[in-house]
């Protein structure tokens, strides 16, 4: 018999997020609920926070308080290929699209080069502070043995989540070497960026093209959503665009070593192609209901750009607020 905060609906939008971040069809992500359930694996209240504590651990992710009832993954520790940190792997034409890129650049056009340091002090002035250790219990203000007053509260009332933690680890992770990447990156200038043809001659003579393969998946999404958040993309466009941003990712990390611990700021050129896929892709992950991977990337480009130049910080306030994480938290001009 369920729980009386667990039901069989609960299990089942459960089922259908874990087939939705893994690419597998519903019946085997249920079944794997089923079994996590009967091994007492998932917690015993599958509201928001507990739906997304579920998840993470049938992904077998770590995980980190960001507030009294919300988990995120982790701050990073460096930039690690989301070619292979991602709950669903990336596409057979990403692969192809890596494979043909890194058949060239061996004379090293194909690496990064530094450029200066990033310095976070900057934050203490905004009244950021370099804590970032949490307990789950440090912000719960009643005694021991009294009932927790928002242990019956509505989900919409509780506002689970530290807004802009991220800020507090980049200050704790103090200066680093800022990079930039490779002007092969970009696209070439006689190539326009709403020629599809074009476009795909372009990857022929350079297959290292970042910028090609995002221009790609802009054409894949009608014009009113090439700069959104895809959330109204049909499906299959939707698809189309999410696999040429694994292109584009997927050949810009080529140009990254396995683990990379420096930034790359907005502010140089060349890196505008790569962090724009990774926003781009986040936003895509988000519209297609993919809000565990959409949380990752996101990170993973805040970390990269830490200045936070195209504003990702946002991204990751709609993907929380969509997991029902900061349920408070104030919708963007657009609505998002």
């Amino acid at each position: 018999m369920s729980s009386p905060r667990t039901t069989s609906t609960h299990r089942s939008r459960l089922a259908r997020r874990l087939a939705a971040e893994t690419a597998t069809g519903y019946q085997t992500a249920l079944d794997r609920v089923h079994q996590a359930a009967a091994a007492g694996m998932l917690p015993p209240r599958l509201d928001a926070a507990g739906l997304d504590q579920a998840l993470r651990i049938l992904l077998q992710q770590d995980m980190e308080y960001w507030g009294p009832a919300a988990l995120a993954h982790p701050w990073p520790t460096g930039y690690h290929p989301l070619r292979w940190s991602l709950p669903a792997p990336f596409s057979a034409q990403a692969d192809a699209a890596a494979h043909a890129a890194s058949k060239t650049g061996h004379d090293g056009s194909g690496h990064t080069a530094a450029s200066g340091v990033f310095d976070p002090s900057y934050l203490h002035e905004l009244g950021v502070e370099a804590t970032v250790d949490y307990a789950p219990d440090d912000e719960l203000d009643f005694e021991e043995g009294e009932q927790d007053p928002d242990e019956d509260a509505e989900d919409a009332d509780r506002d689970y989540d530290e807004l802009d933690r991220w800020r507090r680890f980049v200050l704790a992770d103090g200066p680093r070497p800022q990079h930039a990447l490779p002007a092969v990156h970009l696209l070439a200038p006689e190539t326009g960026a709403d020629d599809r043809a074009g476009l795909l001659r372009a990857l022929e003579r350079e297959p290292r093209s970042v910028q090609a393969y995002l221009a790609l998946a802009d054409l894949a999404l009608p014009p009113s959503e090439a700069d959104g958040d895809g959330g109204r993309v049909p499906g299959p466009a939707l698809a189309e665009a999410l696999a040429w941003c694994e292109c584009a990712i997927a050949v810009g990390e080529l140009a990254l070593p396995m683990v990379f611990t420096a930034s790359l700021p907005w502010q140089l050129p060349e890196n505008h192609p790569f962090l724009t896929a990774l926003y781009r892709f986040a936003s895509l992950l988000r519209a297609a209901g993919r809000l565990n991977a959409a949380e990752l990337v996101t990170l993973r480009l805040l970390w990269l750009d830490p200045a936070d130049a195209q504003r990702a910080s946002a991204l990751l306030t709609a993907i929380r607020r969509d997991l029902g994480l900061n349920p408070a938290a104030a919708l963007d001009q657009n609505g998002r």
